[in-house]
C-alpha cells in the first residue's frame, strides 16, 4: 500500500446523457394526452355542430350506416336502437335497409339520395323543453346545456320518385356533443322518439 494513498471506493455510476430528455418527453406525452382527453370530453375538439349532426343523421340513413346513425342520438336512445337490433337478430346494414328505413327504398328506389338544407334556428329556453317523458321512458336522461329547434328542408329523390319535406328537428348539447332528440313534420311525427318539446308543439 502506498503511503498517503486511499483505495478508490467510489461507486461508478452509469450516466445516460439523454435521461433527462426522455423523462421530459414522457411527461409531455402524458400531459398532452390528459389535455386531449379533457378537451374531447368537454366537446371542444372532435365535436359536431348542431347542423352537422343532422347532416350525419341523413347521410347515415342514405348509406345504411348503423354505427353513424346511432351516434346521432343520446346514449339512452343509442342503447335502445342497439338492443332492438340485437334482439331482432338483424345485421347493421339489414336493420337500416329492412326495418328502420325500408319504406324509403320502396318509395324512392334503392338509389335514393337525401339533400338537406337549413332554415331558421330557434334557441329554446329551459322552460321550453323538458326531458321528464324521456327520463320516464328510458330510465335516465342526459344533462342538456342548450337546445335548438332547427327548420330542416329535406329532399328525397330516387328512380321511383321524390318528395320534399319540411322538418322541425330538435337537438340538444349533451356533455359537449350535439344529439338529435326529436323530429316532427307539419303533418305529424316523423320520428317516434320522445324528447325535447316546445310550448308551440
Amino acid at each position: 500500500m502506498g503511503k498517503g494513498k486511499k483505495e478508490d471506493t467510489e461507486i461508478k455510476r452509469h450516466y445516460d446523457p439523454n435521461a433527462g430528455k426522455k423523462t421530459l418527453a414522457i411527461v409531455a406525452v402524458v400531459v398532452i394526452g390528459v389535455i386531449v382527453a379533457v378537451l374531447y370530453k368537454s366537446g371542444v375538439i372532435f365535436s359536431s355542430t348542431k347542423t352537422e349532426v343532422i347532416e350525419k343523421y341523413f347521410k347515415s340513413i342514405q348509406t345504411s350506416d348503423f354505427d353513424s346513425f346511432v351516434e346521432c342520438f343520446p346514449k339512452e336512445m343509442k342503447n335502445e336502437y342497439e338492443q332492438q337490433r340485437t334482439e331482432g337478430g338483424y345485421g347493421k346494414e339489414q336493420v337500416m335497409k329492412e326495418v328502420l328505413y325500408g319504406d324509403f327504398i320502396e318509395s324512392y328506389g334503392s338509389d335514393y339520395t337525401i339533400d338537406v338544407s337549413f332554415g331558421r334556428e330557434t334557441k329554446l329556453k329551459k322552460s321550453e323543453y323538458d326531458l321528464s317523458e324521456y327520463k320516464s321512458f328510458y330510465g335516465s336522461a342526459p344533462n342538456v346545456s342548450e337546445a335548438y329547434e332547427i327548420v330542416t328542408n329535406v329532399t328525397f329523390k330516387g328512380s321511383k320518385g321524390s318528395e320534399d319535406a319540411k322538418l322541425y328537428i330538435y337537438v340538444g348539447k349533451c356533455s359537449g356533443k350535439w344529439c338529435i332528440f326529436n323530429i316532427t313534420q307539419d303533418n305529424g311525427i316523423v320520428d317516434e322518439d320522445t324528447g325535447l318539446k316546445t310550448s308551440e308543439n
